[in-house]
């Protein structure tokens, strides 16, 4: 498995409904590619059987959903 890149644009983290947090508050391990976040992604649902969703860091400097 691919090891998380600090300066990846894909993020995984824990899905909390109806947070209300600011970005710099949240965090989770980065990606260079969405495949490998993809797959850490799943083994912490199929193995932690956490709650987690995929993000993308986009241009303007926001974390925009992909897979929850």
């Amino acid at each position: 498995m691919e090891q998380p890149n600090p300066a990846g644009p894909y993020r995984v983290r824990t899905l909390t409904h109806g947070e209300q947090l600011l970005d710099r508050e949240v965090s989770g391990p980065r990606f260079s590619c969405l495949e490998a976040a993809h797959r850490y992604a799943s083994t912490l649902v199929n193995h932690d059987h956490l709650s987690v969703i995929v993000e993308k860091l986009a241009p303007g400097g926001c974390w925009l959903p992909l897979v929850s």
